[in-house]
This record gives structure tokens, sequence and C-alpha cells, in this order.
């Protein structure tokens, strides 16, 4: 898997929306608040934060970063 980062667009293995990476848990950028209860809920540092919309409605949830798929760039620049 490759190693993502804040600002890729990624989706899970299984499908579904394209969302944006916006925390990775344990990076030097990652909101310290969010660490602990980060921690509780069964994920660590390497997990990742995304966000997404459900229509115009804004969405955002943890992942566990081996679920999720980096999409390629296909913006078209060189």
């Amino acid at each position: 898997m490759s190693k993502l980062s804040v600002g890729d667009v990624v989706h899970l293995k299984s499908g579904g929306p394209k969302m944006t990476v916006m925390v990775v848990l344990g990076s030097p950028e990652s909101p310290k608040q969010l660490e602990p209860i980060a921690k509780l809920q069964g994920y660590q540092a390497g997990d990742i934060s995304c966000t997404w919309f459900e229509g115009t409605e804004k969405r955002t949830s943890l992942f566990h970063a081996a679920t999720l798929v980096k999409l390629e760039d296909n913006s078209g620049a060189s």
C-alpha cells in the first residue's frame, strides 16, 4: 500500500465515494486532541481521517489506512 498524505483523494477498497485525506494520525500536523479519542476507538498512527460530500452534506470519518486506496491523478498535468 502506498503511503497516504493530506490532500490525497482516496476511496474504500470496497468502493464508495471519493474522499479527501484531511488528517494522518500520528503525523506532526495531526490535531493532538483527536489522537486520544481515535485510540479509544481502535485507531492508531497512520490511520486516516477523510472528508467527502453526500449531495451537499459534508461528512467526515476515521478509517483504518489498510481499508483505503489512493485514486490515480487523472488531471492530465505532467
